[in-house]
């Protein structure tokens, strides 16, 4: 990953705000007297067009090099940011985008983002995927352009409130109709288990904590 830039999609953009001194280079924190650095690194990048990388989490969390926690982001089309929606309800399509599009959905099939969440729970790695708002817009979709109003707001669902820690999924698949179409097939995680961040800072306050206490149960363990 060293020499590859990421391309101009809008995770980018969402890394690049959220967290500016975490994105490609790192941060250099301490804990317990050694300096570790942390970096979110981009998974999704092509480096030529038989490149699976495609089909890789958006961006992964790196300790010292080392892949230890992933962040998903996903647009949320109709949220401007800010608080979230009153009336909303938090939910995460549990298909991939092929079977939303032709109406069928596998029973045991699973986003690539949910299996990496599941991983991320079975390993007690921190994971989120991270619901941002409009003022993001869509730098590879020239009707998805940001909205002028919005601001730029990530509601982050963290892995633990998907997956128990053996991998087993909480939460029932519920129906939802949405942009997509009617009945379509959604985990909703409660808002109480999910963190509103709005700037860098709280970006973070969240991700440096959990892995502060990443850092410590491995020593721990070792």
């Amino acid at each position: 990953m060293a020499g590859i830039a990421p391309e101009p999609y809008v995770e980018t953009q969402v890394f690049a705000f959220l967290a500016p001194r975490l994105f490609m280079h790192g941060k250099a924190i301490g804990v317990d007297g050694r300096t570790y650095r942390v970096a979110i690194r981009p998974g999704n990048v092509k480096v030529c067009e038989s490149d699976d990388n495609e089909y890789a989490a958006d961006g992964f969390i790196e300790v010292d090099g080392a892949k230890l926690g992933v962040i998903d982001p996903e647009r949320k089309t109709r949220w401007n940011g800010g608080d979230w929606p009153p009336h909303w309800t938090v939910n995460i399509a549990v298909h991939p985008r092929r079977q939303f599009d032709a109406g069928v959905f596998h029973k045991h099939s699973r986003t690539n983002k949910l299996r990496y969440m599941q991983q991320c729970a079975k390993l007690g790695y921190p994971g989120w995927i991270a619901l941002y708002s409009n003022a993001f817009g869509d730098s590879d979709k020239p009707y998805a352009s940001p909205k002028a109003a919005a601001t730029k707001s990530a509601l982050l669902v963290p892995a633990s409130a998907l997956y128990g820690p053996d991998g087993t999924e909480l939460l029932q698949i519920e129906k939802q109709k949405n942009a997509y179409g009617d009945d379509l097939p959604v985990f909703r995680p409660p808002l109480s288990q999910c963190v509103l961040v709005s700037s860098s800072e709280e970006f973070e306050r969240v991700v440096l904590s959990a892995v502060v206490d990443l850092i410590r149960s491995l020593k721990h363990e070792n």
